[in-house]
């Protein structure tokens, strides 16, 4: 994925393996990766610098 993209909730969710309602939830009680709301149609889109920060966050804690 390039590294300057800023992926849609689902495709978030598919870089992460969780599902779509999982990232809404997370996003409501703020744990997920911080998000992107783009004005004026409120679309929400994420940084892969911090899903990429999750990934590797969670790798830590398995091993």
């Amino acid at each position: 994925m390039n590294p300057r993209a800023k992926p849609s909730t689902k495709q978030a969710a598919i870089y992460l393996g969780v599902s779509v309602s999982t990232m809404k939830r997370t996003r409501a009680s703020r744990t997920e990766p911080a998000c992107i709301r783009l004005e004026p149609s409120r679309m929400i889109r994420y940084e892969l610098w911090t899903l990429d920060q999750r990934v590797a966050d969670r790798r830590k804690r398995v091993n």
